[in-house]
């Protein structure tokens, strides 16, 4: 999805604003950025590949300049797409993280300047995300997804476009066959709908951890560093291996035989969403007219109750005549409830000793609806997580007392967002919420508008880092074709003047440009 870039030894310069002067005081540099989302190739498909431009400035004078020249740019440019690079650098070696933040995602050229042009003209545009980063770096929590997030099509186009995603598959598809998996991990994520068999949960969960373990490493490539991490029933797995206090190995060997054991149960059982309270759900399940269990309380007003599936209907007609929301989900177990006795000696055997780490990065369990501090994260544990309710609303409103305002959940599609907003909704917090991936979405797409919005929140999301793929050899260039420097003395972009360079980089720069005068071309790309 995002492509590897190496700096040339002789960049030449060209014109993208990099250095921003107004008057004769000198501002600190403004910064663009650009990722490049590459879908693969062999499938149709209806989206072309997008492209994320993060604008940096330290001054909102500076950031107008910045975007009034870029506009500019792809308006005089003679190109009917956006090139082929992936990170349009203003020069710098490294992108400056600044005060004044802009971030735009752009289908092509046409797309990028109408997004720019729409936000110059009225001040704001539903594509462009501008903010005003405070001193005070945000915080971003990883939330965890458990099953029914997955869907045949998950992560099928990172597996084909991004090396590390890819890497981390491959590295769990052997991890599960060292278990004794008789599946391939690859295979399954591969199958068409018709044939896909992620609805089992022997083998959805280990699918889903490896998706969420593969998103992790990709979005740690970028600079994501999450300041805690949550995971709801079984993404509580892969929780525990983005704090580190999993190995990929022995989270992978928890993940594999959770589901597998889990995949046993033959209690005809299913799980019923509903918008009751915890106080509410328990009532109800006290006064005895339905034999069901409390599974999880996913927020204030959001909870799920577990049982045999008559029950669970009956229960459902109930709230229906309440006038109450419910969903019955398509989960064919009843977890999280006493149908999962019979297969605790089973799990404690499979899992044995877990090897565990025990680094000071926070994790929220929802075994508990604690911060895990000295606990062990032994075979019991993993027994609690799949016995015990989910304790998702405790955790979520530890976050949020915690100051943490940012949360990125980590899974095929964001199925937990409400509950987040209805935790958040109930302390009258303020929070922003975004998505990895998201059903029948491109997956490019989606991780770069939420790259981009995070950026234009405060976090430092890397330029240089989060471009890599092997998918092509590596090139340099700013949007047309190389970095570029720019001294602006007013906001009119007309006026913007090549900056003055002295030495070898005049010399080389000079040479470079006659001779693309010599050879009637413009530095487009390869």
């Amino acid at each position: 999805m995002l492509n590897t870039i190496s700096r040339p030894k002789r960049p030449c310069r060209r014109n993208l604003p990099d250095t921003v002067h107004s008057g004769s005081a000198r501002v600190v540099p403004s910064t663009l950025s650009c990722l490049t989302a590459k879908l693969p190739t062999g499938r149709d498909f209806s989206a072309p590949q997008s492209r994320l431009f993060m604008f940096s400035a330290a001054s909102e004078t500076a950031l107008q300049e910045l975007v009034a020249s870029t506009y500019e740019y792809f308006t005089a440019a003679d190109f009917r797409h956006l090139p082929r690079h992936d990170v349009v650098s203003a020069g710098h070696r490294g992108f400056v993280h600044q005060r004044e933040r802009l971030s735009v995602v752009g289908r092509n050229s046409d797309d990028i300047r109408q997004k720019l042009g729409e936000y110059l003209s009225n001040g704001q545009c539903d594509a462009v995300r501008r903010s005003t980063v405070s001193n005070t770096r945000q915080s971003v929590v990883f939330v965890f997804c458990g099953q029914g997030s997955q869907w045949w099509n998950m992560g099928r186009e990172l597996l084909a476009s991004e090396p590390m995603f890819r890497e981390t598959i491959a590295a769990c598809d052997r991890l599960f066959r060292e278990q004794g998996a008789e599946w391939s991990l690859i295979d399954e994520l591969t199958r068409d709908e018709a044939d896909s068999r992620l609805d089992q949960t022997a083998i959805a969960q280990p699918a889903i951890f490896a998706l969420q373990s593969g998103l992790v490493e990709l979005w740690k490539s970028w600079g994501g560093d999450p300041a805690a991490r949550v995971g709801h029933g079984s993404g509580d797995v892969a929780s525990a291996y983005a704090a580190g206090r999993l190995s990929l190995e022995e989270a992978a060997r928890v993940a594999f035989q959770r589901g597998r054991c889990m995949d046993l149960d033959q209690s005809d059982g299913q799980l019923l969403a509903a918008a009751l309270s915890e106080t509410e759900a328990r009532e109800l399940i006290a006064a005895g007219d339905h034999p069901v269990e409390l599974a999880s309380i996913n927020s204030p007003t959001c909870v799920t109750f577990a049982g045999r599936r008559d029950a669970l209907k009956s229960l459902a007609r109930e709230l229906r005549a309440a006038k109450r929301w419910r969903r019955l989900l398509e989960i064919p177990h009843a977890f999280h409830s006493a149908a999962m006795e019979p297969l605790r000696e089973r799990l404690l055997e499979a899992l044995g000793t877990v090897s565990q780490r025990h680094p000071a990065i926070p994790m929220l369990s929802t075994v508990t609806g604690r911060p895990l501090e000295g606990e062990a994260l032994d075979a019991d544990y993993w027994w609690q997580n799949i016995r015990r309710p989910v304790q998702f609303a405790a955790a979520c409103e530890l976050a949020l007392r915690d100051g943490h305002q940012v949360f990125l959940e980590i899974g095929p599609h964001p199925i937990l967002a409400g509950c987040i907003t209805q935790c958040a909704d109930e302390s009258d917090h303020v929070v922003n919420l975004f998505a990895s991936l998201r059903r029948d979405d491109h997956d490019g797409n989606v991780m770069l508008r939420s790259a981009g919005e995070l950026f234009a929140l405060g976090a430092n999301v890397r330029r240089s880092a989060a471009c890599r793929s092997d998918l092509r050899q590596p090139v340099a260039a700013d949007a047309n074709g190389a970095p570029s420097i720019i001294k602006v003395r007013s906001v009119n972009p007309s006026r913007l003047r090549p900056m003055r360079m002295s030495g070898g980089s005049a010399r080389r720069a000079s040479c470079i440009q006659s001779r693309w005068r010599e050879n009637g071309q413009n530095p487009t790309p390869h």
